[in-house]
């Protein structure tokens, strides 16, 4: 078992498996020799073979803190947080002054993404570990795991002797948490292109943005963001004078805009919100936000929302325009509802589902009603060195009430069909590590079936668009790549492709953010 470590601890895990063979033969149900093994399964990332190991061991020696701490960490590492919970509870009730169950309770709460209770359980680790002898009350910082009771005020000694490499690994897991909520600055360029007739449907953007963020008590996170937006969809052509605004023979000119976002947020573990304006400076102003409630519903993650966003499809849509009959403006088409999101993961992959409706609203555009849904898996595939890639099937449908992607008043400018259907294979790869990478890619189909609309929906003068029927293969990719610069400096580099028989878009952008990422 000593040479198994030794050759463990050297990297060499094919020979510190070699040297356990023969005992493991002769004495099979061996605790010692299982906890080896399940170390040299655990250090080649073979989490849930050491999970299973380390709960033999456990079954044996129940006060074995080696193995309590492996099976809660290879519990963690396979998704099943209940059972490394469960577990957690077992050995606080046996050692509840133990700081390494201390420290297996952060790394609970960090799975959870509660890294306020976690520093909490790591700080009470660090004072129990700088003294042997420490009275504490039996009071536990995080309700649901359990603690053994004691008299009030009466000392209590640690579980063991506390190594200079728990004290190490205790400091390390507080400066981690402490780094993921340091300050943040960062600035941010976008370039967007959406094919499309000039002055109508053709749109392209440029955004610039700054960026603040701080963390609140290790709890949640709020942040301040400023934008500059230019868009552009080119000069209304003569041709299609009749087809914008009221149809008048007056020249629409150049369609642009120039505004200024302002956005506020804060973020928590179960709890989000958010505020802020589409840009000033744009022909119509609005204010779009959200609220978002999200949590685990037994093994199912489950997040509800409900929000007011803008309708970023074109310069009508987004910002507003003006007819050059009237001088009356009409569009920012803003869209607000609500989302339901479940999800449940695992360590082959996950499955999801979503579904949504709202109502979209406009300056002098005719209201409508949307509705959509979609489900999907991503399975894993492969993991190692390079990072995780997963694949699987998604599908997503949709519904309009009204077909308004036209640019005459009454119009929003957006796509709205009234059938929608979308099927496609999502491969995702991502990488960590001073080169992060998160990139994916779906070809997919689509179909879509579009209702005759009235060519000015407020004010019906027996003029329809005649309404469509179209369908086609599909293709959605998107990527980032992170360049740490520091260990507080980052570079981001992302793109964008869409292309469907209903639109095509191409997006790049480039980030600096230092501080937390």
């Amino acid at each position: 078992m000593r040479l198994a470590d030794r050759e463990r601890q050297s990297g060499d895990l094919r020979a510190a498996e070699a040297a356990l063979a023969a005992p493991l033969r002769d004495v099979p149900g061996d605790a010692r020799l299982l906890a080896a093994l399940a170390r040299i399964r655990e250090q080649a990332g073979d989490a849930s073979a050491a999970h299973g190991l380390y709960l033999d061991v456990l079954r044996m020696q129940p006060d074995d803190a080696d193995a309590r701490r492996g099976a809660v960490e290879s519990a963690l590492a396979v998704g099943n947080v209940g059972e490394g919970r469960a577990l957690l509870d077992a050995g606080m009730r046996q050692g509840p002054d133990d700081p390494r169950l201390d420290q297996l309770a952060a790394h609970v709460a960090e799975q959870q993404g509660d890294d306020g209770t976690a520093m909490r359980w790591l700080r009470r680790a660090a004072a129990i570990a700088d003294e042997s002898q420490l009275a504490r009350p039996a009071s536990a910082p995080q309700a649901g795991i359990a603690r053994g009771a004691a008299t009030a005020g009466a000392p209590r000694l640690a579980a063991a002797p506390v190594s200079d490499e728990l004290r190490t690994s205790i400091a390390r897991d507080i400066q981690r948490i402490e780094d993921r909520h340091r300050p943040g600055i960062g600035g941010q360029f976008e370039f967007r292109q959406r094919q499309g007739e000039a002055g109508l449907s053709g749109l392209t953007e440029f955004r610039e943005s700054i960026q603040t963020d701080a963390s609140i008590g290790f709890s949640s996170r709020a942040s301040f963001r400023i934008t500059e937006v230019e868009l552009g969809a080119g000069s209304v052509s003569a041709t299609a004078a009749s087809r914008f605004g009221t149809g008048a023979p007056a020249a629409a000119g150049d369609q642009s805009a120039i505004g200024t976002e302002l956005h506020a947020a804060w973020e928590g573990k179960n709890l989000a919100a958010d505020i802020g304006t589409t840009g000033f400076g744009f022909p119509v102003l609005g204010v779009v936000g959200g609220v978002r409630v999200r949590g685990n519903l037994g093994p199912v993650f489950a997040s509800i929302e409900g929000s007011s966003r803008s309708v970023t499809e074109s310069v009508l849509s987004m910002a507003g325009a003006t007819d050059p009959g009237t001088g009356v403006h009409w569009g920012g088409v803003l869209l607000q509802g609500g989302r339901l999101d479940l999800s449940l993961s695992g360590s082959a992959g996950g499955v999801y589902a979503y579904g949504e409706a709202g109502r979209l609203i406009g300056l002098r555009v005719q209201d409508n009603v949307r509705f959509a849904g979609g489900a999907g898996a991503a399975l894993a595939v492969a993991a190692g060195d390079l990072g995780e890639l997963r694949a699987g099937p998604a599908i997503t449908a949709l519904s309009f009430e009204n077909n308004e992607r036209f640019f005459t008043l009454g119009h929003g400018g957006y796509f709205s069909p009234q059938r929608f259907v979308h099927g496609g294979m999502v491969f995702g790869w991502r990488r960590s590590g001073a080169v992060r990478v998160d990139a994916a890619a779906e070809p997919g189909y689509d179909w879509y079936q579009e209702a005759h609309a009235p060519i000015f929906p407020l004010d019906p003068d027996g003029g329809f668009y005649p309404g469509q029927t179209q369908d086609g293969f599909s293709f959605n990719g998107r990527a980032f790549v992170g360049l740490a610069l520091s260990s507080r400096v980052e570079l981001g580099l992302t793109a964008g492709i869409q292309q469907a028989p209903e639109f095509q878009e191409v997006r790049a952008g480039v980030l600096l953010r230092a501080g937390a990422f």
